[in-house]
């Protein structure tokens, strides 16, 4: 890390260079939190001089996949994608059950087809651009798995409702939740109230339905938003900041 003071003292009288004065911060792991060390005496020039310093402080404490940094970079695409989809869910999730459980079978196996990624091949940044090939071949699953669901209405309303009580514990936990600071509760929640919503669909068909699509809809519109307005970490970043 590096912080750099600048607007100092002319250092080039021919030039008018003004002075910047930078320290230099180098994580150490090995240290203690109350250790820290310098360099000895300034280092570099008279218009750039620096000096060097070591301590725990420095090192990172939020490690997250640079994955998510790649994709922010098509957040146009996706964001047009989840605002076109979450107004249907909202608006007609319940009469248009069909395709809503045909999308839902689709979404599950991008997801599963992601997590294979980012789970097993993803292992440096070079690997990134390979990303949109786990993409495109989860997508061309999803069509069949979606069709498949479509003919099993009852399994695949189960899945639509996973969705939508996924959704449900990603809003409980950054709502409230988070305020325990501690990760595995994110994922603990999110397990649970997925697997509720999907359990309970097999019961409570309509009921569970309405409220999942209604769930997931309102949260891929405002998802679709945030990809154009920002300011908006996805779920997992969260869970590490907290």
């Amino acid at each position: 890390m590096k912080l750099t003071y600048t607007n100092g003292a002319i250092c080039d009288a021919t030039s008018g260079t003004k002075a910047v004065f930078s320290i230099n911060m180098y994580c150490d792991e090995s240290m203690g939190w109350q250790d820290f060390d310098v360099s000895p005496g300034v280092l570099g020039n008279l218009c750039e001089p620096y000096v060097d310093t070591l301590s725990k402080v420095a090192c990172s404490r939020l490690s997250v996949s640079q994955l998510w940094g790649y994709l922010a970079q098509y957040s146009q695409f996706f964001g047009a994608f989840l605002l076109v989809a979450g107004t249907i869910l909202v608006f007609f999730g319940r009469k248009l059950l069909k395709p809503a459980v045909c999308f839902a079978g689709f979404l599950t196996t991008i997801f599963v087809s992601c997590l294979i990624f980012y789970g097993v091949y993803l292992e440096n940044e070079s690997d990134l651009a390979d990303f949109w090939y786990f993409l495109g071949g989860g997508a061309l699953a999803g069509i069949f798995v979606g069709l498949l669901m479509c003919w099993c209405m009852r399994v695949g309303a189960a899945v639509l409702a996973g969705w939508g009580g996924l959704t449900g514990g990603l809003i409980l936990y950054e709502s409230v939740l988070f305020r325990a600071q501690a990760e595995w509760l994110f994922w603990v929640t999110i397990v649970l109230c997925t697997a509720a919503a999907a359990v309970t669909a097999f019961f409570f068909l309509d009921q569970v339905v309405i409220t999942a699509t209604v769930m997931l809809g309102s949260y891929s519109l405002v998802r679709g938003v945030a990809c154009y307005a920002g300011h908006y970490y996805n779920e997992v970043t969260m869970a590490k900041m907290a």
